[in-house]
């Protein structure tokens, strides 16, 4: 994975995109859900300041009864989906503070925990006992028995409906909160007017159910914006790498047969235009470096044929005028081979010189290669008489081609399989035709061709031959001269395979070869 992003543009594009993205959403989920939180959170608590509201509307001095209140908070609690509200009343008047506590107030909640800033007195649990509690002599008493008090039992003044919506405006409510306990939590609230305060509240897993209701509604959208994310982040990084697929594309069409393409910085990106200048730059300097090559060698060889063709035919006049077996005629012979070696090396440089260079054409004619074909195959069994050939040559194949080059070119083929072969003495053809294209492959027992060399092969000069066989007629020019004739036909040559069994090459060249062979 590591390997990946130092070498993947589009992997890190991705990764560096998602996790931009990840920390968004991050980010955006934890604001969602401290929103969604807060905003529940101030709903259940105005309901509960809505339902402390509602007691204290109705009479100008003092809440409603006692009766109505808890009548009213069952409403508000149905009305407000929540399971009960449970309240507290603590009322200061010349007598002294009174204190009432609802029958449902849960046990487990302590008046003191609920309202810090309140001072109960310390029989208010007997309140929950249903006992007459002494610090509310005569005035009211707590639910006896669980049941709720009977009208009339709360503070004077206080019977009798209120009248009307008419709200108290120095009713105050102070913000909730929330108490947990050994196993459920409570939203508690402070509210009340001057002299009279309530503590409200109700069992908190209705806020938490309110809370997880709309979270999960959320979640699952904020699911698939991260899968959206994803999918962006894949097509950005595709986006940032197509002008370089472009590029690729271009550049890949410029081999050492077209120096002279280049590449146009209007097919790509303003940011590529110093890169496409520079290579443009560079190809330049390259195919003037080619072309100055390929002259030399040209140049070179050219000048070369001239005196080795003297030379030869010297030797040949002074061989016909020398005593048959002497020495000398033995010394001119060594002459003699050895200037052809090298007259058989200048004309292949030519050749590949003016075949690279772009100065060597085709003169196609209508050509039966199965009868060039078996013919050569004819003068390898002749000239390699311990080889055994066996072909599969399928009959009177005509192609238009240069046969004058062509030649050559399955002769260096054939000539390669019958030198870089071993006591097996083996050697397979085959020409087929198929699809407009004519396939001729070569099969030879020998030495493994190590992968590293399997393209070093078709470089000028280069060899595999042993020493042994290099004196025997290997020039390493064989294979890229060949290489060179089928492509100026539209061809190609490629070396198929190589294992301890057999090496393998293949040429294909098209039925017409191309109109134009070169630029």
């Amino acid at each position: 994975m590591i390997k990946l992003l130092r070498r993947s543009l589009v992997a890190r594009v991705v990764l560096a995109t998602c996790a931009m993205q990840l920390v968004l959403l991050t980010s955006l989920g934890g604001t969602i859900w401290l929103r969604v939180s807060a905003l529940a959170t101030e709903d259940f608590d105005r309901d509960l300041a809505s339902t402390a509201r509602h007691a204290f509307s109705g009479r100008p001095d003092a809440m409603m009864s006692l009766e109505q209140a808890e009548r009213l908070f069952a409403v508000q609690a149905d009305r407000q989906q929540v399971e009960e509200y449970f309240f507290a009343v603590q009322r200061r008047d010349p007598e002294g503070v009174l204190t009432y506590v609802s029958a449902n107030w849960p046990k487990d909640l302590r008046l003191e925990d609920a309202a810090p800033s309140m001072t109960f007195p310390p029989d208010w649990y007997d309140l929950l006992e249903g006992r007459r509690p002494s610090s509310w002599p005569g005035r009211a008493s707590g639910p006896v028995g669980g049941r709720r008090p009977p009208p009339g039992s709360g503070p004077p003044g206080n019977d009798g409906p209120p009248q009307g919506p008419s709200y108290r405006k120095d009713f105050r409510s102070e913000p909730g909160r929330t108490i947990e306990m050994a196993d459920r939590a409570y939203r508690i609230l402070t509210a009340g007017i001057p002299g009279e305060q309530m503590i409200i509240g109700a069992d908190a897993s209705r806020l938490e159910a309110r809370k997880s209701a709309v979270l999960d509604a959320i979640f699952p959208a904020l699911g698939g914006v991260a899968l959206l994310s994803i999918l962006s982040a894949v097509l950005l990084g595709r986006m940032v790498v197509a002008p370089v697929q472009r590029m690729t594309e271009e550049l890949a069409t410029i081999s050492s047969d077209a120096l002279h393409h280049r590449a146009s910085p209007d097919n790509h990106v303003i940011e590529f235009s110093p890169i496409v200048n520079e290579f443009n730059a560079m190809m330049d300097r390259l195919r003037f470096s080619f072309e100055r090559n390929g002259r030399f060698s040209a140049t070179v060889a050219h000048q070369l044929k001239t005196p080795i063709t003297v030379l030869v035919a010297q030797i040949e006049e002074a061989l016909g005028r020398t005593r048959a077996g002497s020495e000398e005629e033995q010394r001119l012979a060594g002459f003699l081979e050895d200037l052809n070696r090298l007259r058989e090396i200048t004309d292949r440089v030519l050749l590949l010189s003016r075949a690279e260079s772009g100065n060597l054409a085709i003169l196609p004619e209508s050509t039966n290669i199965s009868n060039e074909v078996q013919g050569l195959i004819e003068d390898l069994g002749i000239i390699a008489p311990d080889l055994r050939i066996v072909d599969h040559i399928q009959p009177d194949i005509i192609i238009q081609a240069d046969p004058a080059l062509l030649y050559p070119a399955i002769t260096n083929l054939l000539a390669n399989a019958a030198r870089h072969n071993d006591q097996r003495k083996k050697v397979e053809v085959e020409l087929t035709s198929f699809d407009k294209l004519v396939r001729l492959r070569i099969r030879n027992t020998g030495p493994t061709i190590p992968t590293e060399e399997r393209e070093q092969i078709f470089e000028h000069f280069r060899s595999r031959s042993t020493p042994e066989a290099a004196i025997e007629g290997g020039l390493g020019l064989g294979l890229p001269v060949a290489r060179e004739i089928a492509r100026l036909h539209g061809g190609e040559i490629t070396l198929v395979s190589s294992t301890p069994q057999a090496t393998e090459f293949e040429m294909t060249i098209p039925t017409r070869p191309p109109v134009q062979t070169r630029n």
